[in-house]
């Protein structure tokens, strides 16, 4: 119920209580004389004793949303491998507005949240608002593995407003930028978004919780994370799915050659760190340790029992003479 309507109700009590026990008319409160009324004819008064049901917000567990509270569309795209979205919906008033998504009411005590399975392609979520003097419906149109032309996040039908076109949003930190999307961190904006704990990084999803063991596609960046048990970027060598994978100082998923500590890997376009005889961009071959995945050079005998020449770049010699020793168009050491 509106603070004012509250206000007035308790005003309306008091008055009550005095006219039982004094005349008619006037009465002395002891500040002097007092009337209390409402009149229909005054508008503005009208206006602002009508309580508007609307949300503070709505917060989602994947996926990006350009939230304004008179907006009632939304069309929000996510990965093929989502197969469950929280939506988080904070109404303005929390303690009188009524909130239900997908026909389930939701309140303080579940953070306003509810889990909801996604189907392949289109997904409709609605969520219901009401006030004592009015209701909206909200609706986010979600595709799971599909995507659309419009943006991660597209305003529809707007109520009570003149213009559509946002250029910046003060209360979720979000620049719009036609089809790119600036996620800024500020003390209004904390959720999906990086922020830094104890001189680290945490990345809070759209439900306002931290991510913890899993991995983290960074759509803004284009970068892979890991996300450890205390919800802190991994960084080093991380053994994942019996894989190795290795993370700079950034916690950034690195892939390709790298060098660490004066040994060279090779890591896939997955990140996985290779291991055996790897055929190079450049057309040669390497080979990397079956055990640590270190790159090789000199002389190296393979599982079969054949000798190859690595050069100091790893790269094989082939149709060569190394040292008095001749080796074949394979790279393997003539006896």
């Amino acid at each position: 119920m509106h603070k004012k309507i509250k206000h007035i109700i308790a005003v309306s009590l008091v008055l009550s209580a005095v006219c039982g026990v004094l005349p008619a008319g006037n009465f002395t409160l002891g500040i002097g004389s007092t009337k209390a009324y409402a009149s229909s004819d005054d508008d503005d008064d009208d206006d602002d004793l009508y309580d508007e049901a609307y949300l503070e917000g709505i917060y989602l567990s994947d996926g990006d949303i350009d939230f304004s509270k008179t907006d009632m569309n939304y069309t929000i795209n996510v990965g093929k491998d989502v197969k469950k979205l929280t939506v988080k919906a904070v109404p303005e008033d929390e303690d009188d507005y009524i909130v239900d998504i997908n026909g389930d009411y939701v309140e303080d005590d579940d953070d306003f949240e509810k889990t909801v399975s996604l189907d392949e392609g289109k997904n409709t979520i609605t969520i219901y608002v009401e006030s004592d003097d009015d209701h909206n419906t909200y609706e986010l149109t979600v595709y799971r593995g599909e995507k659309t032309d419009a943006a991660s996040s597209s305003q529809g039908t707007t109520k009570n407003t003149s213009s559509t076109a946002v250029s910046t949003t003060g209360t979720t930190g979000v620049i719009i930028n036609k089809s790119q999307n600036f996620v800024v961190q500020s003390d209004v904006n904390k959720f999906n978004a990086w922020k830094r704990v104890d001189g680290k990084w945490k990345y809070i999803d759209g439900t306002g919780e931290y991510l913890k063991n899993q991995w983290w596609f960074d759509k803004n960046t284009g970068i892979n994370y890991y996300i450890n048990e205390e919800g802190f970027r991994t960084t080093g060598w991380l053994n994942k799915d019996n894989n190795w994978y290795y993370f700079n100082e950034n916690g950034e998923m690195q892939i390709g050659w790298i060098s660490i500590n004066k040994n060279w890997y090779y890591l896939n376009k997955s990140g996985v760190m290779k291991q055996g005889w790897l055929e190079g961009s450049d057309g040669n071959w390497y080979y990397l340790d079956n055990s640590t995945g270190e790159m090789k050079t000199g002389w190296f005998e393979s599982s079969d029992g054949k000798w190859y020449y690595l050069d100091s770049t790893g790269k094989m010699i082939k149709g060569s003479t190394i040292n008095g020793y001749t080796l074949d168009d394979n790279g393997v050491l003539v006896n």
